[in-house]
């Protein structure tokens, strides 16, 4: 029986948090996954998408997409082959689709973090959740500054004098907005840190369930652009199998802030840019382009027309389904092609038409599509007793 209702630790993977968690609200998502592992009939199959589930959080959202991309088409009324044999080579796409009288290869793929980085957000973690257990129960703590050092982090001594420092301070006296706002700086072998006190009011002190890091402010301003990583994935699966007689779509999955698709169109059709121009009267004129350095390409050249669609899956959680931000990209050249599919799936398609794009919203509610009561999961996920 689970009986541990604490949120998810910064070390923690997504298996051993949805594994451990307690409550109803989480017994939902279980029970949900569950149903639709108990959809893959093979045997083989079954066990290599639980293995991998149970694995890593890399493996972990790899497989859960292979999953939710089952679940999607066995939905839509189509037959799911999956891992099925391609004439003519020795790899294997994660899935061929049939029905409706179409066919279609499925090939997923996430773009995974560099080591260098995934070492560092080890090291983060573990220092934070080192930190989640000061004993002074009167404070949260802000982490207003971070610089990662190289090796990982001597935390407990970090906690004591942590500790030593909010012993100092009188949860009734500080306040953590205006000029009475305390902070303190830790810094050691590479490492520097910087926490303001955030006081606890009287009636939640003390309590034994107290987690110390309340604010996460410590996030460089920067400007981030996901179209290389997005466009590398892609890369990789454009031409894997050759001239197999059926459309391949790549199925691209991530966990990026793209809701206005910006990351996205830059990786499909070219980052924008203004080309200045002057007519014949010395008059200085501006025109919106798109780059040439789309995975698309440019009219009228395009490229990677071996690939039919991107099925763009952002921010799929299973706890959160309905609140997926899905895109079908059909290929510029094979847009009619898929019409079919277009019109079966909870996703918005994003085709171009006389050098504009034009977005079409999803023709069912995921929350119908997927047999879900609004809300989903029902209930608090982290109820306060």
């Amino acid at each position: 029986m689970r009986v541990d209702k604490a949120p998810k630790s910064h070390l923690e993977t997504s298996y051993q948090f949805f594994d451990r968690i307690a409550g109803d609200y989480w017994q939902q998502v279980r029970d949900l996954m569950q149903t639709w592992l108990d959809r893959v009939e093979i045997d083989r199959d079954y066990r290599d998408l639980r293995g991998r589930l149970a694995a890593d959080d890399a493996a972990h959202y790899s497989a859960f997409l292979e999953l939710y991309l089952h679940e999607l088409f066995c939905r839509a009324g189509y037959t799911v082959h999956i891992h099925p044999s391609v004439a003519g080579s020795p790899r294997r796409p994660d899935f061929l689709i049939e029905g409706h009288g179409e066919s279609f290869y499925v090939e997923a793929t996430m773009p995974g973090p560099q080591r260098a980085a995934q070492g560092r957000s080890q090291r983060r973690s573990a220092f934070l959740d080192t930190l989640q257990s000061c004993r002074n129960r009167n404070f949260f703590l802000s982490l207003d500054r971070l610089i990662v050092g190289p090796e990982p982090a001597k935390g407990a001594a970090a906690r004591r004098v942590i500790d030593a420092w909010l012993n100092t301070l009188d949860p009734d006296q500080v306040h953590y907005d205006g000029p009475n706002r305390e902070s303190f700086v830790w810094e050691r072998d590479g490492w520097e840190a910087e926490f303001s006190a955030i006081p606890i009011s009287k009636e939640h002190r003390g309590r034994p369930d107290h987690r110390a890091l309340g604010v996460y402010a410590d996030g460089d301003v920067e400007w981030i652009d996901n179209a290389p990583s997005m466009q590398s994935a892609l890369r990789s699966k454009a031409n894997a199998y050759g001239d197999t007689g059926h459309p391949l779509i790549v199925a691209l999955g991530t966990y990026i802030w793209d809701r206005d698709r910006w990351h996205a169109t830059n990786a499909l059709y070219g980052r924008a840019g203004v080309t200045w121009w002057e007519n014949g009267k010395g008059e200085v004129h501006t025109t919106e382009v798109r780059q040439p350095d789309g995975y698309f390409g440019i009219p009228p050249d395009w490229a990677n027309a071996s690939v039919a669609a991107v099925l763009h899956v952002n921010q799929l959680q299973p706890h959160h389904l309905h609140s997926a931000e899905v895109t079908l990209w059909p290929h510029p050249t094979q847009q009619d092609r898929l019409d079919g599919l277009a019109n079966r799936i909870p996703a918005t398609t994003v085709t171009a038409d006389d050098s504009r794009l034009a977005a079409t919203n999803a023709p069912v509610d995921p929350f119908k599509y997927f047999d879900l009561p609004d809300p989903w999961p029902a209930g608090e996920a982290f109820p306060v007793d």
